[in-house]
C-alpha cells in the first residue's frame, strides 16, 4: 500500500488500496538513465524472454533503436557489457525505452525519455511513441517541445501543483510560463 498516493487511481481502484505487486505489474517507470544489465542487446530489451518477436521489433522501431541493432556486429545477440557500457548514453536511453515498450505495461511513466538523443532522433521517437502506446496510458515528464506536441493533454506544474492544462498549442498561446519553458528547452537542443 502507498499512503502518500491517496486519491490516485489506477483504473477503477485507488492505488493505496492495491497490493504493491499489483501496482508494479500494471505500472512501469523509466527514468532518463535506465539501468542495463550485462548480457545481449536482446536481453536488455526483452529481459524475461517473453515478448513476441513482433513486439520486440516494433519496440525497437518506436524507440528509433534500429540503427543500434544494425551497427552492432551480432545485432540483437551482441553483448553490451555491464550497465550497457558498450553503447553510448543516447543509445542506452533508446534501449531502455525499447525495453519499456516491449514490456507493454498498462501505465508507462517516462521521465525525460529523449534527453540524451539528438533533435532528429527525438522527433522520430516523438512521432512513433504515440502510435506504439495507442490504447495504453503514458505519462511523460518532459520539456521537449516535440514530445509535448504529441501529447493528448499537457499539464503545467509549478511547485508540484497543476497550474494549467491543455494541448501544447493551447498552452503556447495562453500561458507565458509554459512558453518560456518550451523556448528554454528549444534553446538547449
Amino acid at each position: 500500500s502507498a499512503p502518500h498516493a491517496r486519491g490516485v487511481r489506477l483504473g477503477d481502484a485507488a492505488v493505496d488500496a492495491l497490493a504493491l505487486a499489483e501496482v508494479r505489474r500494471r505500472v512501469l517507470r523509466v527514468d532518463a538513465d535506465p539501468f542495463l544489465f550485462r548480457g545481449s542487446l536482446r536481453s536488455a530489451i526483452d529481459p524475461h524472454s517473453s515478448a513476441p518477436e513482433h513486439l520486440v521489433a516494433t519496440s525497437i522501431h518506436a524507440a528509433a533503436a534500429g540503427d543500434i541493432v544494425d551497427a552492432l556486429p551480432h545485432g540483437l545477440e551482441t553483448q553490451i557489457g555491464e550497465r550497457g557500457r558498450m553503447i553510448s548514453g543516447g543509445q542506452r536511453q533508446r534501449v531502455g525505452l525499447a525495453r519499456a515498450l516491449a514490456l507493454d505495461p498498462e501505465w508507462l511513466l517516462l521521465e525525460t525519455p529523449t534527453s540524451a538523443v539528438d533533435s532528429h532522433t527525438e522527433a522520430i521517437i516523438a512521432g512513433r511513441l504515440r502510435r506504439a502506446r495507442e490504447g495504453r496510458s503514458t505519462i511523460v515528464a518532459t520539456t521537449s517541445p516535440m514530445l509535448l506536441a504529441e501529447a493528448d493533454e499537457v499539464l503545467l506544474l509549478d511547485g508540484g501543483r497543476v497550474v494549467a492544462r491543455g494541448s501544447h498549442r493551447e498552452l503556447l498561446d495562453t500561458e507565458p510560463a509554459y512558453l518560456a519553458i518550451v523556448r528554454r528547452a528549444e534553446g538547449e537542443s
